[in-house]
């Protein structure tokens, strides 16, 4: 059951996000939002304001808040489930997100 338990608190920064995305939308004047709002908490929106035709807005826009909150409940919860250090929790968690950018860098 610990690592039952270990799924779902992993999974709560997404539903974070989606709760977000809903307050978002349901509190907007228009109904008519810009689908770059779907990435309210996107690194690009927050920080860093990049022009779509830069080459790194896809990325930019892509992390969010959510994804670094959502790596540190992981890297915690190996640490603390397989007692490993913190260097390999946070390998370990980082895999998932390193293949995909090497899947999004080979199509790129």
């Amino acid at each position: 059951w610990q690592w039952v338990n270990v799924v779902i608190v992993c999974q709560l920064p997404w539903i974070a996000n989606y709760l977000g995305l809903a307050l978002l939308t349901l509190s907007a004047a228009d109904h008519n939002l810009p689908l770059s709002m779907l990435e309210y908490a996107s690194l690009n929106q927050l920080f860093l304001h990049l022009d779509p035709h830069t080459a790194l807005y896809p990325l930019a826009s892509e992390i969010n808040l959510f994804h670094f909150w959502s790596l540190g409940l992981v890297a915690t919860a190996v640490h603390r489930c397989l007692h490993v250090s913190w260097f390999a929790s946070i390998v370990f968690a980082a895999i998932p997100y390193a293949m995909l950018a090497v899947a999004w860098a080979g199509i790129a």
